[in-house]
């Protein structure tokens, strides 16, 4: 078993909390076997929380720390969003202004999109795979052997499947700063603290922090602008300040993503339902 098959083992035997926030889903009959060929690119970890019991792998659990993960689970991100206007403080040109008017209306854009991805943790070691999405709150990545890890939201709950321990864990998808990417109106104002922007001429970033305040997770969007805006990497830090970095490619809007995507596996549950619902 590879280092990363390992890694991924302990991660789910070890238990971890809720995934997610950004928007993706799956492909046809066997996602993971069409996981490979992927492209390079970037990404950090990301530690989370742990089911409650072991014994049962298909229980929401108790919070631990996670292994790296494109979602954010173990950000420390609040499941609550907090009402009113920004509380950071901060006062936004009109040229910031005109960049997150533009992210928003960028993943506003959104209905289904799918693509490849590759995950770069805070030690360097890669995970390629392929992803889906589809707004509001659905989405499915697929990592390419010899992972045989699925971690999809349907809409409520993000699962982690490991088709190899045949084990899945489940968390709440609001308790992930994806949850703010893929809500069915975007508004990143509203529902987190801005507190970096940079422009580099063809590329922007911004970096998000949980609107609560007591979150210690935050996540960094790079865009292009050039031919057009669109999403290129985004890093999640984790509570202890490790990066897991994703890299995104051959992105396309789909025209219609199968509904089965985003539902889970039956692995795992003593009772046979699938994990997703």
């Amino acid at each position: 078993m590879t280092k990363l098959g390992d890694t991924m083992r302990h991660f789910l035997a070890a238990g971890l909390i809720a995934l997610a926030g950004l928007g993706l889903a799956a492909l046809p009959p066997s996602p993971s076997a069409q996981a490979g060929n992927e492209p390079a690119g970037t990404a950090a970890p990301v530690p989370a929380p742990a089911p409650a019991t072991a014994a049962n792998p298909a229980s929401t659990g108790s919070r631990e720390a996670a292994k790296p993960n494109p979602i954010g689970v173990g950000s420390a991100w609040q499941a609550e969003i907090q009402d009113g206007a920004d509380v950071s403080g901060r006062t936004f040109s009109e040229a910031e202004l005109e960049i997150i008017r533009a992210v928003n209306a960028y993943f506003n854009g959104i209905t289904q999109l799918k693509g490849r991805f590759v995950q770069i943790s805070a030690d360097n070691e890669k995970a390629r795979g392929r992803f889906f999405v589809q707004r509001p709150g659905k989405f499915r990545f697929v990592y390419a052997p010899p992972s045989r890890l699925v971690i999809l939201s349907d809409g409520r709950h993000l699962s982690i499947e490991d088709h190899d321990l045949k084990t899945v864990d489940r968390f709440p998808l609001d308790s992930t700063p994806f949850r703010i990417l893929l809500k069915e109106q975007v508004d990143i104002l509203r529902d987190a603290q801005v507190i970096d922007i940079v422009d580099e001429g063809e590329e922007v970033s911004l970096t998000l922090v949980d609107k609560a305040g007591e979150g210690s997770g935050r996540i960094r969007l790079r865009f292009s602008k050039v031919p057009e805006f669109t999403l290129k990497a985004w890093t999640v830090t984790d509570a202890q300040g490790l990066d897991t970095r994703i890299e995104v490619a051959d992105m396309a809007l789909a025209e219609e993503l199968e509904p089965s995507l985003f539902r889970g596996s039956k692995i795992g549950l003593p009772d046979g339902s699938a994990s997703g619902n």
